[in-house]
């Protein structure tokens, strides 16, 4: 995750840059801690986009606790969410990040709402009908 944020910082943008992060669900005992370390990371962004208990609970907060203005921080409540917040403020040459876990959180339905085609969806991961079938269950009120 902060490899990414060091490549997004790192990239040319003629508009803003955005991250989408989801919980990362697979930290173990030390959760807390490496989602404060990447809200950290987070700090220089223009915006970020937050869901998933933990990355609202710690890596939002610690990203306004380092340098951003928490005007920029939007805690979500479902990758949903997250897409059709930032569909209605998204604008040319804005560069957006998106990570999150696999388990349980998945980022890629955020960016399933964002697409400029639809049919991409289909380049996406996690499209097959079982992992459908596992978000429907998952975000119910998302279908």
């Amino acid at each position: 995750a902060q490899a990414a944020l060091r490549t997004l910082a790192d990239t040319t943008v003629t508009g803003r840059r955005i991250a989408i992060m989801g919980s990362m669900n697979e930290l173990g005992d030390d959760s807390d801690r490496y989602h404060q370390e990447v809200g950290a990371a987070c700090a220089d962004l223009d915006l970020l986009v937050t869901f998933g208990a933990q990355a609202n609970q710690h890596l939002g907060p610690m990203a306004v606790a380092k340098g951003l203005d928490e005007r920029h921080w939007k805690p979500a409540d479902s990758p949903y969410a997250a897409g059709e917040y930032l569909k209605l403020i998204i604008g040319p040459g804005d560069v957006v990040l998106a990570k999150g876990s696999e388990g349980g959180i998945f980022t890629e339905e955020a960016v399933k709402i964002l697409l400029a085609d639809p049919a991409d969806a289909a380049r996406l991961v996690r499209q097959s009908p079982t992992w459908m079938e596992r978000k429907r269950r998952r975000f119910p009120d998302a279908s």
